[in-house]
């Protein structure tokens, strides 16, 4: 070590450097710390994507870095718009290959402008050849005349690749961003893997917590016109006096009609609770009207019940429209209320449940089985495999039970109904799930999206793995398909006003009131079968009264074939599931 004594004066003037350089870039990095931070915050989300997927992915021969940085740049640039950035054409894509004599991983790009040209693959040659047709196949770029290399995981190369592109180009950081997520992503083949948005994972959560600062509507979008189609009951909507039908017009002053999509209404209308929001209405025979109505805390119901009586048998129906936070707790209310009321056996109505918080779904299937194993879990990291396993206290009694699915029951409600099947607890009818029972990790990012990620694979007590199979029911009951035709009457007829101003002002019509308004419908062109105008005159009579028809067996007969076997099933006493299943048989044949 030299020691230099230096003059005091020299001390000033290298302070007073010093001073003027820290100033100097206080002052320059407020000028660009928006636009740094937004893309330091973006590559560290594309860096948090990568390593969450090389750690957690359960697939880990799925993984594959060279076909993820394509795909992150496939993606990227997709959503370049009118920057002159391409994926090599097939022909200069083969020369790559020839030249770097690979086959199957050579990944390349190219600036369209004279000089420059992009290249990005694995390292192979280090020459310096500009023949479009014989490119040099290396982890890099050249520029003109100059040559850079880029080599390291995914995340680095892409971010360095980014730099060049938007020296050329105008970027807009979130955005290229999300793109080429999307497109790493989808490499993996996996359509449970997936990138939130910020909305799309607020309205996760919104719907597994069940509940929302908001008015209480049902709302459409048609034809540029905002329509109430129900408010619940006991929601600031309901006390308010909104009412099927009516039009929303303008929502704080500002004009429906212009807003993008059901979406956007859906945000203009929920808010923090206390909150008000003022909507001009349009309602039928009424000038518009202004309604202010202050937001609450809104639950949302994902179960719902009802007696039906059937050949002098009182049978409980239920359905779970998805697995919430709530969910137990209502099934087992639902549960309380029907066996109150004298219920000989229950159907759980699982079709078009698409799931929701494994936790959830785990609870409900608890409340029918008081031993051994509900679902069971196996992924790529071993420690993180999950065994859960039936709670004795609290178990529902014995009775005969019936679960019906289709092909729209998945996740969650495959779970239910496999647990029930696999310790013969209820007999599982309609048609083969869905088949998706994947573990889906959800991984929040620094710019408030998340990763929704595949971490394991779902398997049934017996040890069925459901992925890409489904739950087979042990009774095949098929629900025919509405013809298209009439699918497009009952969506218009819901959709008018018909229906509406026929139930205000018949609110409890007689057989003749309903004949005369069916042949009123016929004369202005409907032909679908009287049953379903029937159920639009149900249907619209609930809404009116902020409920909801839980059952209509009329235009549902799957249900009521499966009724009709519940009936038969409950002749096993003491009952035994494999008894039934053979007095089905027996029945049927």
């Amino acid at each position: 070590m030299i020691l230099v004594k230096l003059d005091w004066k020299i001390y000033v003037v290298i302070a007073s450097f010093c001073v003027g350089m820290f100033l100097g870039y206080v002052f320059l990095g407020g000028l660009l710390a928006g636009e740094r931070s937004e893309l330091e915050q973006q590559y560290q989300v594309f860096s948090n994507v990568y390593s969450y997927v090389n750690n957690f992915y359960f697939d880990e021969d799925g993984i594959d870095d060279e076909k993820m940085l394509h795909g992150a740049f496939t993606g990227f640039i997709e959503a370049l718009d009118d920057c002159p950035v391409k994926l090599l054409d097939e022909r200069a894509y083969d020369s790559i290959r020839d030249a770097s004599e690979e086959t199957e991983e050579a990944v390349g790009l190219y600036l369209t402008t004279k000089n420059d040209t992009l290249i990005i693959g694995p390292p192979k040659s280090n020459k310096k050849i500009y023949d479009p047709d014989y490119f040099p196949f290396d982890t890099g770029y050249f520029t003109g005349n100059y040559y850079r290399g880029v080599s390291g995981e995914p995340a680095v190369v892409f971010k360095e690749i980014f730099n060049v592109v938007a020296e050329r180009c105008e970027l807009e950081p979130a955005k290229k961003f999300q793109a080429a997520i999307s497109g790493m992503l989808g490499s993996l083949e996996d359509p449970h893997t997936q990138h939130l948005d910020q909305r799309s994972y607020q309205e996760m959560q919104t719907s597994t917590e069940q509940q929302f600062g908001g008015l209480g509507i049902q709302i459409s979008m048609e034809d540029d016109e905002l329509i109430v189609i129900a408010p619940m009951s006991g929601t600031p909507a309901m006390r308010e006096g909104l009412m099927p039908g009516d039009r929303i017009k303008k929502i704080d002053g500002e004009d429906a009609s212009k807003l993008d999509g059901i979406e956007a209404a859906v945000d203009r209308l929920r808010g923090e609770p206390d909150s008000e929001v003022t909507l001009l209405i349009g309602r039928s025979g009424m000038e518009p009207f202004e309604v202010t109505i202050i937001r609450e805390i809104i639950s949302v119901e994902s179960v719902y019940h009802s007696l039906i009586e059937r050949d002098g048998h009182k049978l409980g129906f239920l359905r779970i429209n998805n697995f919430g936070e709530k969910t137990a707790g209502e099934v087992k209310d639902a549960l309380a209320e029907l066996h109150e009321k004298g219920m000989e056996g229950l159907v759980l109505d699982l079709r078009n449940n698409p799931g929701g918080i494994l936790r959830a779904a785990n609870d409900v299937a608890d409340i029918w089985i008081d031993d051994g194993k509900i679902v069971y879990t196996s992924g790529r990291i071993g420690e993180h495999d999950m065994n859960v396993w039936a709670r004795a206290d609290e178990t529902e009694g014995d009775y005969p039970m019936f679960v019906v699915v289709n092909e729209g029951s998945a996740s969650g409600s495959e779970i239910v109904a496999g647990a029930l099947r696999d310790h013969s607890r209820a007999i599982v009818a309609g048609d083969t799930t869905f088949g998706k029972a994947s573990v889906q990790s959800v991984f929040p990012l620094p710019d408030r999206s998340a990763l929704k990620i595949t971490t394991a694979s779902y398997f049934t007590p017996e040890g069925y793995k459901i992925e890409g199979r489904g739950i087979s029911p042990h009774r095949a009951v098929r629900q025919d398909a509405i013809d298209t035709p009439i699918q497009k009457e009952m969506r218009k007829l819901q959709m008018g006003d018909t229906v509406i101003d026929f139930v205000r002002n018949y609110p409890e019509p007689s057989e003749e009131d309903i004949e005369l308004f069916v042949e009123e419908l016929r004369e202005q062109g409907f032909t679908l079968p009287e049953k379903y105008i029937r159920h639009q005159i149900k249907n619209q009579q609930y809404a009116t009264r902020g409920e909801e028809l839980v059952v209509d067996l009329a235009t549902d007969p799957q249900l009521d074939n499966i009724l009709s076997k519940l009936v038969n099933a409950l002749r096993v006493d003491p009952w035994n599931i494999e008894e039934a299943l053979a007095l089905l048989s027996a029945h049927e044949g």
